[in-house]
C-alpha cells in the first residue's frame, strides 16, 4: 500500500509540474493552470479519460510536452503498481534485479505485450489516417499524434484527432486495443495485457504441438490458460449481447460505431 501511494503522489506530482507548464502559457491566471494540470494529471494517470476540455486534448495535438506527459503517465498507471516498482528498482523488488531475464514471467508479459501494442497501434493509426485525421498536421504533429491515440485508446479515453474522422480499420484496430486494456494491477480496464499474452502463447503451442505452454523459459500453467479463456469468453460475450441489443433499438447509428462505443 505504501508503495502503491508513493508510486501514485510521485507520477502526479511531476505529472501536474509539466503540465502546469504547458497550460499556463494558455493563461494569466496560474491558480487555473494549476487546476486544469493537477486534474488532467489525475485523470491520465488513473487512465480515467476526462478532460477540462470540450474537445479533449485535441488543441494539443503537435504539442509534445502535453501529449508526452499525458502519455507516460497513462502508460506508468496501466503497467500496474508491481511492474512500475520493479522497473523503478525500489524496494521490496529490489532484490528480484539482474535486468530484464530476472524479472519474472508477469512483468515480462506486460512489458512485451505493452511495447507491442504501443509499436502496432502508433504504425497503423500513422498510416492510415496521414491524410485522414491527422491531415492538418506536419509530419511531426502525425507522429506525435498518431503516438497518442496509439497509448490512450487502450486504457484511457483523451484524443487529440477528431474520431469522427477516422478509417473503419482503424477504429476496428482501435476497438481491439480497447478490449485488451492495461495489465493487471493498473488503473485501466480491458481484459489486460497478460489475459491475451497467455492465450497467446496456448495458441502457439498448439500450432507447433507442444505440451507445456512456455515463455521465456518458464512454463504457464494450464489453470492460468484456462481462466484467460474463460475472462476472454465472457468478455466477448457481454459485448455481442450489448451490441446485439443496440443494434436492434438504435437503427440510425452503423455497427462500427455501436461496437465502439459499447467496447468503450
Amino acid at each position: 500500500v505504501a508503495y502503491i501511494v508513493k508510486i501514485t503522489i510521485v507520477s502526479d506530482t511531476i505529472g501536474t509540474a509539466l503540465l502546469y507548464v504547458a497550460f499556463q502559457r494558455e493563461t494569466s491566471n496560474p491558480s487555473e493552470a494549476f487546476y486544469e494540470a493537477l486534474f488532467h494529471s489525475i485523470s491520465a494517470f488513473c487512465n480515467a479519460g476526462f478532460s477540462l476540455f470540450g474537445d479533449s486534448l485535441s488543441a494539443y495535438a503537435a504539442d509534445p510536452l502535453v501529449s508526452l506527459t499525458v502519455s507516460g503517465l497513462i502508460i506508468v498507471g496501466g503497467l500496474g503498481y508491481s511492474v512500475v516498482a520493479l522497473i523503478a528498482s525500489t524496494e521490496p523488488l529490489r532484490r528480484r534485479g539482474g535486468g530484464f531475464a530476472r524479472w519474472g514471467l508477469h512483468a515480462q508479459m506486460v512489458v512485451t505485450m505493452t511495447v507491442a501494442l504501443l509499436l502496432i497501434g502508433w504504425v497503423a493509426t500513422f498510416y492510415v489516417e496521414y491524410d485522414r485525421s491527422l491531415a492538418d498536421l506536419d509530419l511531426g504533429g502525425k507522429l506525435l499524434a498518431s503516438f497518442f491515440q496509439s497509448v490512450t485508446v487502450r486504457t484511457a479515453g483523451f484524443n487529440s484527432v477528431d474520431l469522427g474522422l477516422l478509417h473503419r480499420s482503424t477504429m476496428f484496430l482501435f476497438v481491439i486495443m480497447m478490449f485488451i486494456g492495461a495489465s493487471q494491477g493498473g488503473t485501466g480496464g480491458g481484459v489486460k495485457t497478460t489475459t491475451v499474452g497467455v492465450l497467446f502463447l496456448a495458441v502457439r503451442a498448439v500450432m507447433y504441438s507442444r505440451r507445456d505452454i512456455e515463455a521465456w523459459g518458464r512454463r504457464v500453467e494450464r489453470e492460468t490458460v484456462l481462466k484467460a479463456v474463460s475472462i476472454i469468453t465472457i468478455s466477448g460475450g457481454v459485448v455481442s449481447l450489448a451490441l446485439l441489443v443496440l443494434l436492434s433499438t438504435e437503427p440510425t447509428f452503423g455497427m462500427y460505431v455501436l461496437l465502439f462505443e459499447v467496447v468503450s
